[in-house]
């Protein structure tokens, strides 16, 4: 019998391409998964848009609320913007920085969309891979024509529902 001696260097890149392939997989398992949640949300968001000038703050923030804690991970948003400190917290602390971050987003989604002249979203169907996961492209597209591009870098939860941990 022989011995087959194989370096380090080489587990690592076999390693490293597993960990490629297993990437691409998921994201082509997910299809259209990642981009159809950050299409549900803009349609939430353009509906939100269009009604807003006969809705209140407080009604805009209702309307969007579920749909944003469905389409973002805030939690572990949270514990990412907090950092290596998150660990420090104690539980209940945790869930106060979360609650706290959680009504922020969905203030700021209120406040900045309060109203609709003609805008629009386009989402690239086809996610683009990257070793932190799916990375939905989309552009807000001003009456104007002016493009404004949003990134969302995307996680399937444990349930299996795609949700956005990332906005560039």
């Amino acid at each position: 019998m022989s011995t087959i001696t194989v370096s380090r260097r080489t587990l690592l890149t076999i390693a490293a391409g597993f960990a490629v392939a297993r990437q691409r997989a998921m994201a082509a398992d997910a299809g259209g998964a990642p981009a159809a949640a950050i299409q549900h949300f803009y349609d939430v968001l353009l509906g939100v848009m269009k009604d807003a000038k006969g809705l209140s703050f407080d009604q805009r923030f209702q309307r969007l609320a579920p749909t944003i804690t469905q389409t973002y991970n805030l939690a572990l948003m949270s514990r990412l913007s907090v950092g290596p400190g998150w660990a420090q917290l104690s539980p209940a602390q945790q869930q106060s920085l979360t609650t706290a971050f959680s009504n922020y987003t969905i203030a700021e989604y209120a406040s900045q969309f309060d109203g609709y002249s003609g805008e629009r979203f386009e989402v690239d169907p086809a996610p683009t891979t990257s070793p932190n996961g799916p990375i939905v492209q989309s552009s807000l597209v001003k009456s104007t024509g002016e493009k404004v591009a949003l990134n969302y870098l995307m996680r399937q939860g444990g349930d299996g529902a795609w949700q956005v941990i990332d906005v560039t």
